[in-house]
């Protein structure tokens, strides 16, 4: 028997006082996937004014200019400026909302318009978080786009008005090792090195996130089953072959979908950050604010248009705390 088809009039019977009755009109999401590390980063994230930049101070001297002294010694009291700064610019998104005039017509029933435009809306919102989450994690940064981590986190390149490789700003770059291989046989010595290098600096803290690709992460988890004893409850006969919540030293190790791209070029991928000092930063007032509708009729469209827009960047205070694993295969 062939499988049950809707005619489009037929579906527009979701928006109906008649539907309603018999099915949840709540439209389920059936693409947009989960952005862990989104999440954790703008949920940690801060609101900034300003016009132009983004300016974040940053100690930089931090070599000795003294020294040993004995009774009577004269002393060289030099001036040492402690302090630079790293500069930002803002970048702007929108997500398009737009209502068809037809689509309006076909909307009855009690509450059946509020619920299309709610949706339309909803919809809407999903899609400008996805394509955060999905610019966030690219292998470069978008044309006129927010930083990517991959870009932040690296152990060359100018960002945020700093280089490395400028006399004096050698401070300026994060952990980086590339073509890992395979993890069970490198994986894990890349990564403790990578910890340790990460976290000795003073007030810096530490990574609080390792976040992976797929293949980073399937790896990760069959290196820890590799290591660890798993037991059998024999009263009712279950065994549990994964392992529910996976951790390095204590700091979690998450699924990001959307690093799954960077595997065509970089194959697996762990990017260790500490959010302390990797802010995803945004106006207030002007982060995911919807437009307002407009009647779209002078552009030859019969409906209502809006947006949903922000302005944001992805900052760091320091980029030596971070660190950046790629090319990890099985």
């Amino acid at each position: 028997m062939g499988k049950p088809t809707r005619s489009a009039a037929e579906q527009n019977e979701l928006y109906t006082t008649y539907a309603q009755e018999y099915l949840a009109h709540k439209l389920i999401n059936q693409s947009f996937t989960n952005a862990p590390l989104f999440d954790k980063l703008l949920n940690r994230g801060r609101d900034v004014g300003g016009a132009v930049e983004i300016v974040i101070p940053v100690m930089d001297n931090y070599t000795s200019v003294g020294g040993w002294i004995t009774r009577g010694t004269t002393v060289n009291v030099t001036h040492v400026d402690p302090f630079t700064n790293s500069r930002w610019t803002w970048a702007f998104r929108y997500e398009p909302a737009y209502l068809d005039w037809t689509d309006e017509q076909q909307t009855e029933g009690d509450g059946a318009e509020l619920r299309y435009i709610e949706e339309s809306l909803d919809n809407c919102m999903g899609r400008h978080y996805e394509g955060m989450a999905t610019d966030l994690c690219a292998a470069s940064t978008a044309t006129n786009g927010y930083n990517s981590l991959v870009a932040l986190i690296d152990s060359t390149g100018s960002i945020g008005n700093l280089n490395p490789a400028t006399t004096g700003q050698s401070f300026w770059a994060a952990y980086e090792t590339n073509s890992i291989g395979s993890f069970s046989a490198n994986g894990v010595d890349e990564l403790r090195r990578a910890f340790r290098t990460t976290s000795k600096y003073k007030g810096l803290g530490k990574v609080d996130i390792i976040a992976c690709s797929k293949v980073a992460y399937d790896e990760y988890e069959k290196s820890g089953l590799a290591l660890t004893t798993r037991t059998t409850n024999v009263g009712d006969g279950r065994a549990d072959l994964g392992i529910s919540e996976l951790a390095y030293k204590g700091v979690p190790v998450i699924y990001e979908p959307h690093m799954d791209a960077l595997e065509s070029s970089l194959n697996g991928v762990m990017l260790g950050i500490n959010s302390q000092h990797c802010k995803i930063v945004k106006k207030p007032g002007d982060a995911m604010k919807f437009s307002g509708w407009v009647d779209m009729l002078p552009g030859n469209k019969l409906g209502r248009g809006g947006t949903i827009k922000g302005a944001y960047q992805v900052v760091l205070y320091a980029r030596a705390p971070h660190f950046k694993l790629t090319g990890i295969t099985s």
